[in-house]
């Protein structure tokens, strides 16, 4: 009714000789979502009316075009703020997200084990529904046990599990589930390990007493290459599911570790 202050969802006029509040044209509510190449058009009210004219702003017109009377149209996929100034300098913003329409978000990564100290990137994509790829965000539900960077790159940091989740700007999403293991033993206490195909785990050699002269760097072999690999350093890379014995000789001593692969 007359003399009523139209609905702004939370956003508080600026104090002062006057005041901006953003709704949605015709009185609607004010969008906060648009699809690129579709429009959407916001409505200033200024108080008092005589105040000035309203000038629109786009924080990145790459992003999301405004025209003078506040439609708003979206270019490419991302976030901007909106900005009505009235004549007088006073002002109010809205957030606005622009979305392209993702058919579905996939990744051949269902859950995977990682020991703690390495880092994987999961290869997570969003398809449009003209065939390309839109823009994911990331998130950890346990980051304390693995964190994950804008690029999707997991890194574990404790023994624990995390669910890790890929998230179109439309809402469409996949996860994976991250398992840590504690980092390897040294190869004497070691007797067996599990690691997921495309994964590493390391195998260390110690020698007993640590006080011992030794000259030469262990050797490290695989029993099975195929399935496992293992190279100079104790490193070793699953390939595909089975097992493979992995033998340290090390000081005139041997040792062997059972690697399997699920």
């Amino acid at each position: 009714g007359a003399g009523e202050t139209p609905q702004t969802g939370g956003l508080q006029p600026l104090p002062g000789p006057g005041s901006v509040t953003i709704g949605g044209f015709g009185g609607k509510a004010a969008p906060t979502r648009v699809w690129t190449g579709k429009t959407v058009r916001y409505e200033a009210t200024v108080v008092p009316a005589g105040v000035g004219g309203v000038t629109w702003t786009s924080s990145n017109p790459k992003v999301a075009s405004v025209g003078p009377d506040g439609t708003v149209k979206g270019l490419t996929e991302g976030r901007v703020v909106i900005t009505a100034t009235a004549g007088a300098g006073i002002s109010a913003t809205r957030a606005l997200t622009v979305m392209t329409k993702v058919a579905k978000v996939a990744s051949p990564v269902k859950r995977a084990t990682m020991t703690k100290g390495t880092a994987l990137r999961i290869p997570a994509v969003a398809y449009t529904d003209a065939g390309t790829k839109a823009r994911l965000t990331w998130k950890s539900s346990n980051p304390k046990v693995a964190k994950v960077a804008t690029t999707g790159k997991v890194t574990a940091l404790r023994p624990g599990w995390a669910n890790i989740t890929a998230t179109s700007l439309s809402g469409k999403r996949v996860s994976m589930l991250i398992r840590v293991a504690p980092a390897a033993r040294p190869a004497d206490g070691l007797k067996a390990v599990a690691v997921e195909v495309g994964q590493t785990t390391w195998i260390k050699a110690a020698v007993t007493p640590a006080a011992a002269t030794v000259t030469a760097a262990p050797e490290f072999t695989s029993s099975k290459p195929s399935v496992g690999t293992v190279d100079k350093a104790g490193r070793v890379t699953a390939k595909k599911s089975g097992t493979t014995v992995v033998t340290v000789r090390y000081a005139g001593k041997t040792a062997r570790v059972t690697v399997r692969v699920p």
